[in-house]
């Protein structure tokens, strides 16, 4: 007869290796799929963008900010607790990331957190089905996933602002260079591009 312990260890290998072959599934799926949802991932990404940048210029105009020098789309990793992870992009003047006046927009990137969800309640029906192991055990191996997708989808953020940039019809120019940065909420990011428009 198997002990607590033995059946929990068992029941958590199996967990593991669902996540794992679920993710790998989930990541050919992104890479084949990407470039032809790439306009539509961009069109979406454009939405909190450009309120971004309109509110910006009003709080320009009231002289409540300097020029926009700074955008950086970062991600939340509160939102994984909240079931929902997601990206918030700021804008900044030269203060960079010390602007006195908050001005951000947040953004969902469904495309690929999405497959995050999927594997999320897949095996939360695994732990329903049971009964010895708690629920809360699966918290960890969600932040782990949500971190591999993270990481994914920052280098796909990359490739949806040049595609933008390049695909729009109309754009908002700049009398001035704006830096953008992808990466963690007020922590380490990486350099996406200069622009002179959006």
């Amino acid at each position: 007869m198997e002990t607590g312990d033995k059946i929990r260890e068992n029941f958590m290998a199996k967990v593991f290796k669902t996540a794992e072959t679920m993710y790998t599934e989930s990541i050919g799926q992104i890479e084949e799929e990407f470039i032809q949802k790439e306009s539509e991932i961009a069109r979406s990404f454009a939405i909190p963008l450009f309120d971004g940048l309109k509110r910006y210029a009003s709080l320009e105009w009231e002289k409540a900010v300097g020029e926009l020098k700074y955008i950086y789309v970062s991600f939340l990793r509160t939102s994984i607790i909240a079931g929902s992870p997601n990206y918030r992009l700021d804008f900044y003047d030269d203060r960079n990331r010390c602007s006195l006046i908050e001005c951000s927009e947040e953004w969902n990137f469904n495309y690929i957190f999405d497959f995050l969800k999927h594997i999320d309640n897949s095996l939360k029906k695994m732990f329903k089905e049971q009964t010895r192991v708690p629920e809360y055990e699966l918290d960890n191996i969600i932040f782990e996933l949500a971190e591999h997708y993270r990481k994914i989808s920052d280098k796909k953020i990359d490739s949806v602002i040049k595609y933008m940039i390049e695909n729009r019809e109309e754009h908002i120019a700049f009398n001035h260079t704006v830096k953008i940065y992808v990466g963690d909420f007020l922590d380490k990011v990486s350099f996406v591009l200069d622009c002179d428009r959006l």
